[in-house]
């Protein structure tokens, strides 16, 4: 596999210039080493920190899907699509379904906390790719109507979780989450206290923290 020029390798190259959570590497399945990703969420839950912090997220194929007309859409490891709405499907079925569930299923059963608050931890979670892709966006536009599609979608896991909106302060705009429900992190004991859209926190006390958080370019 050629991944200097594999389509989806180097757009996740760039998208490393945002933020390198974005630059999953990938890694032939014949390599040793491998743990699947099931196996953090289905197996052994008292096991799943130390996984985490032990081994680097990795992708073992990089598949992607593309519209009809997509300049790569005749690539080998590509899956075409009919539509925009097929499109989202697909990424219903890949993050959602095969990824989104179980990590909220595993906080429930290791964590010990509800359903609700292990899907608003989850939704709030997905959030900061729309706030650091927001940023970085020549266009943000379609950001924020992403954003609203994909929380708004009433069979998602994390539908009804968090809202987002374009905030400005000082000429400057960002793209933040307030969460609608309780993630409990508060009361862990963490240094910092609470998030900065905690629902806990009232509207013009989170709105302060946005401001703060522009001022320092975050």
């Amino acid at each position: 596999m050629d991944l200097a020029s594999h389509p989806l390798v180097s757009t996740m190259h760039r998208l490393a210039e945002i933020n390198q959570f974005f630059n999953l590497p990938v890694r032939e399945p014949e390599e040793d080493g491998w743990i699947e990703a099931t196996d953090l969420f289905l197996g052994d839950d008292q096991r799943l920190p130390n996984l985490v912090m032990t081994y680097a997220t990795a992708l073992n194929h990089p598949w992607f899907a593309v519209l009809p007309g997509d300049p790569v859409a005749d690539h080998p490891d590509s899956e075409g699509v009919a539509g925009k709405a097929d499109l989202y499907g697909r990424l219903e079925e890949w993050m959602v379904d095969s990824n989104l569930t179980p990590v909220i299923d595993a906080l429930h059963r290791a964590a010990g906390a509800s359903i609700k608050v292990s899907q608003n931890a989850v939704a709030n979670s997905c959030t900061q790719a729309y706030h650091w892709l927001y940023s970085a966006s020549k266009d943000p536009a379609p950001i924020v109507r992403e954003a609203s599609t994909f929380f708004d979608e009433r069979d998602s896991p994390v539908y009804g979780q968090v809202s987002m909106e374009v905030f400005e302060h000082l000429g400057k705009q960002g793209f933040f989450s307030r969460r609608r429900g309780c993630c409990l992190a508060w009361r862990t004991g963490r240094a910092h206290g609470y998030c900065s859209n905690c629902i806990l926190i009232p509207r013009h006390q989170q709105d302060q923290q946005f401001r703060d958080l522009l001022e320092r370019g975050g």
